[in-house]
């Protein structure tokens, strides 16, 4: 039942493609963080399956290759961190899934949310490197040490990554006012499979933000462009411009010309 959610990408030369990157290089962590930052400028982060166009979301790795690749469309975490995760291991990374949960929002009331998110963790010289091409907000465009109290400057803004406890670590951002938690993760071996259920649940349950509110991002070399809800906003060399978002023709055309996704 579940066994198309293993099999390997089909044509990664293709995947290479719709990301702007030629074939496959070094296994290394300077590739490593081209894939990462090419993925994020290339293929948004989008839930118009779930909120707008009522299209079920699938695990299996040929389904969202046709979406990602093949249609030219995005997807939000666990679609776009599961097929990027067959990328990497295509190029001979060591590859591990890790269970994660958004915390920046506060969007639980406080609490502490359920695992929400999926990340993938690559060895490289014995130790771990968090890697992200699915968050909706602001990311590590490239792979970030998991050594607790390390910090990296990336696209002008500072990450920092710190241990929590035995099991749990946290990535944020370092701004004027403090340290700002974004996600939380582990770095417990997950199985492909446990996302599936999690993907079935935040593409359909009320309680979930994706099902309640349109969200699109996509990184540029400027900034980063983003729809939430009836809001267009371009964020370029930091200025920030906000467009109301008429109807949905005036959403389709933003959509088609402004993250090259086409309905």
């Amino acid at each position: 039942m579940y066994s198309r959610i293993y099999e390997p990408v089909s044509d990664l030369s293709a995947y290479l493609a719709r990301i702007g990157a030629g074939p496959c290089e070094a296994a290394d962590k300077e590739y490593l963080d081209r894939l990462i930052s090419l993925h994020q400028t290339h293929i948004p982060f989008e839930n118009l399956s779930i909120y707008d166009l009522d299209e079920p979301v699938s695990m299996d790795t040929e389904d969202l290759f046709n979406k990602l690749v093949k249609r030219g469309r995005g997807g939000f975490c666990f679609e776009l961190n599961g097929l990027f995760c067959h990328l990497l291991k295509g190029c001979g990374y060591d590859v591990q899934e890790a269970r994660a949960r958004v915390v920046m929002d506060q969007v639980y009331g406080g609490h502490v949310p359920p695992g929400n998110h999926r990340i993938e963790l690559v060895r490289l010289g014995g130790r771990y490197y968090f890697c992200d091409v699915g968050f909706g907000g602001p990311s590590p465009s490239g792979a970030l040490l998991v050594e607790d109290g390390y910090e990296e400057e990336m696209e002008g803004r500072r990450f920092r990554v710190e241990r929590m406890d035995e099991y749990w670590w946290r990535m944020g951002m370092c701004r004027e006012e403090g340290f700002e938690p974004l996600i939380e993760f582990t770095l417990q071996p997950q199985d492909p499979v446990e996302f599936a259920p999690l993907a079935g649940y935040y593409s359909t349950t009320p309680l979930s933000k994706f099902v309640a509110n349109r969200v699109l991002n996509l990184r540029t070399e400027k900034g980063r462009k983003s729809i939430f809800n009836d809001v267009y906003t371009l964020e370029e060399d930091g200025k920030v411009t906000e467009t109301a978002i008429r109807d949905k023709e005036d959403l389709w055309r933003i959509v088609r010309e402004e993250f090259g996704i086409r309905i």
